[in-house]
C-alpha cells in the first residue's frame, strides 16, 4: 500500500472508532443512564455490554491515533519548528506546553485513591430506593462483624 492511502486507511479507522465511542457514550448516558445496569436492554445488551463496546472502541481509537501520530510525525516537528523568524519561540512553547498538559491529563487518574467504602447510596444512582441501600449495608455490616 502506498503512504496516501494508509493515511485513507487510518482516518476511516479512527473516524469509525470516535463515531462509535461518541454514539455509545452518549447511548449510555441518556438511553441506559446508571442503575439501568442489569434490567434495561438495548437491542438485547445492557449497560455494561454497551459498556465494552465503548471501552474497546476507545482502545481502537487510541492505538489508531498513535499510528496516525508516528505517520505523521515529521509533518509535526516541522510544523513546531518551523522555519527560525521572529517569535517562532511561540511555536516551540506552545507545543511544549500541550505536550506536558497531554501527560499530565493522561498520568492524573493514577495520582488519585479511589474512593470505595462499600456502601450503597442511592443518590450515586444505582436505582435503588433508600431502604434498600439501608438493608444491603445493614447485610454487609452483620457480614463483616460476623466475619
Amino acid at each position: 500500500m502506498r503512504r496516501p492511502q494508509v493515511n485513507l486507511l487510518i482516518d476511516i479507522l479512527a473516524f469509525v472508532a470516535l463515531t462509535i465511542l461518541a454514539a455509545t457514550g452518549i447511548m449510555m448516558h441518556y438511553v441506559l443512564p446508571p442503575g439501568t445496569g442489569h434490567w434495561s436492554t438495548l437491542l438485547g445488551w445492557n449497560r455494561h455490554d454497551w459498556g465494552a463496546v465503548h471501552f474497546y472502541s476507545a482502545v481502537v481509537f487510541l492505538a489508531v491515533l498513535v499510528i496516525h501520530l508516528i505517520l505523521h510525525w515529521q509533518w509535526i516537528v516541522a510544523m513546531v519548528r518551523g522555519k527560525p523568524r521572529q517569535g517562532s519561540h511561540v511555536r516551540v512553547l506552545l507545543g511544549l506546553f500541550g505536550l506536558i498538559m497531554l501527560l499530565l491529563l493522561v498520568s492524573l487518574p493514577f495520582f488519585f485513591p479511589v474512593d470505595s467504602t462499600g456502601n450503597i447510596r442511592p443518590e450515586d444512582g444505582h436505582g435503588r430506593s433508600q431502604r434498600e441501600a439501608d438493608s444491603i449495608n445493614q447485610d454487609r455490616l452483620r457480614h463483616r462483624q460476623s466475619e
